[in-house]
């Protein structure tokens, strides 16, 4: 479980599919010579045709959202409908799957298993936060060097 590690991802790439949240915000930086922007450090470059490649300028504010991973556990459901999970989950945890399934998706255990219909027994699930708060961020080149400067959380 690594929970206890924030992690961030632009708030303008939050959709069905993210890329992977990173500590380290600056890790999203790349130049290409000729500027800088923001993208997924899995992509080795930009491609316009996706939504990531978000070119910046010096003095120019970013927005992130802040994310923890749970990890899996073992969701069981009983035949009454009362329900239990093999490890505690942290209560700021407010999004939910079953077998890492998208369409899944639920903001508490409850809703996962009303809105996906399981069925009595065992389902791998798991659990994680996403922020209802931004965090903001000031891009700044320093000596030809890119970086990220916080500035602070707004909702």
């Amino acid at each position: 479980m690594t929970g206890d590690i924030t992690k961030y991802c632009p708030s303008d790439w939050l959709d069905e599919v993210v890329p992977d949240p990173q500590e380290d915000i600056n890790q999203f930086l790349r130049s290409d010579g000729e500027g800088w922007y923001i993208i997924p450090v899995e992509e080795e470059d930009p491609d316009e045709d996706e939504p990531w490649p978000l070119r910046l300028a010096d003095g120019q504010r970013v927005s992130f959202y802040a994310n923890r991973h749970y990890g899996d556990f073992k969701l069981t459901i009983a035949a009454d409908g009362s329900y239990s999970t093999d490890r505690p989950i942290p209560d700021d945890a407010n999004c939910f799957r079953v077998q890492y399934d998208i369409e899944s998706l639920s903001s508490s255990l409850a809703e996962l298993i009303e809105n996906s219909e399981l069925a009595a027994g065992e389902h791998d699930s798991d659990a994680y936060f996403w922020s209802d708060m931004e965090y903001f961020f000031r891009f700044e080149i320093v000596d030809g060097v890119g970086k990220l400067v916080e500035l602070g959380a707004m909702q």
